[in-house]
């Protein structure tokens, strides 16, 4: 799996190393964020779960980490 990302995005310096895993941990931290706010929250994003219960979710917009 490791080679096929590689392959994909046929770094050529340090930059593009850095750029490839920037983009695919994103990814998975962003997973993990969402899942992580799931289980605190007790429900899953749009769940009908969310209207029985005065904690609720204020939504969501992209954001760039530095």
């Amino acid at each position: 799996m490791i080679k096929e990302l590689i392959d994909l995005y046929n770094p050529k310096d340090v930059n593009e190393v850095s750029n490839a895993l920037k983009d695919l941990l994103g990814l998975v931290i962003e997973d993990m964020m969402e899942a992580e706010l799931e289980e605190h929250m007790g429900y899953e994003k749009n769940s009908h779960e969310a209207k029985e219960t005065s904690n609720r979710r204020n939504g969501s917009y992209s954001k760039k980490l530095k």
